[in-house]
């Protein structure tokens, strides 16, 4: 999977509520791993996704946020 794709799957996981309370609950376990680590590249785009939809002001959630460039 290219980092477009999962940041395209990512988007569409965190419109759902459980997936979003399980992320906030494993923040603590993210903060543990390598900084340059892949898992913590990828966990550190989806903080920023995240906080882009939080700050978005339009319904369409699919359209917000850059993906990454490979």
């Amino acid at each position: 999977m290219s980092r477009e794709e999962f940041f395209g799957f990512a988007r569409s996981m965190l419109q759902n509520p459980v997936f979003r309370e399980y992320w906030y609950a494993s923040r603590p376990h993210r903060t543990t791993l390598v900084r340059t680590s892949e898992e913590a590249r990828l966990g550190r785009m989806v903080d920023d996704l995240l906080v882009q939809l939080g700050e978005a002001d339009i319904d369409e959630w699919w359209v917000v946020g850059d993906p990454p460039s490979e």
